[in-house]
């Protein structure tokens, strides 16, 4: 969302924002994303893209960081972090990977 993302915890500029190549969504595609929809600064259908969310996580057994509050806020802090006026429309892009894992090979 013009130029911030969310990333382990912290909203910071894109620029600042480094994932590991070991990342196994990275290395493998081994993650889930949903994007939310952003209409002058009002997220788009919010419960129903976390309910979304929450049944493919849990359908690849990747752990869920954050409950639906959670996730309402750290929508409602890049919003506000994007600035204002708010555009008419912006997309929050989410990934959930199982982050750096060791890779066995057999």
């Amino acid at each position: 969302m013009r130029g911030y993302c969310y990333l382990n915890g912290r909203i910071l500029p894109l620029r600042d924002a480094h994932v590991s190549v070991l990342d196994r969504g990275f290395v493998l595609g081994d993650g889930i994303y949903e994007v939310v929809p952003i209409y002058a600064g009002k997220p788009f259908r919010a419960q129903q893209h976390f309910r979304r969310l929450q049944r493919s996580l849990v359908a690849v057994r990747i752990p869920l960081p954050f409950d639906e509050a959670g996730f309402m806020r750290i929508l409602n802090d890049l919003v506000v972090v994007a600035g204002q006026p708010p555009a008419p429309r912006e997309l929050f892009y989410l990934q959930i990977t199982r982050g750096v894992a060791p890779r066995v090979h057999a």
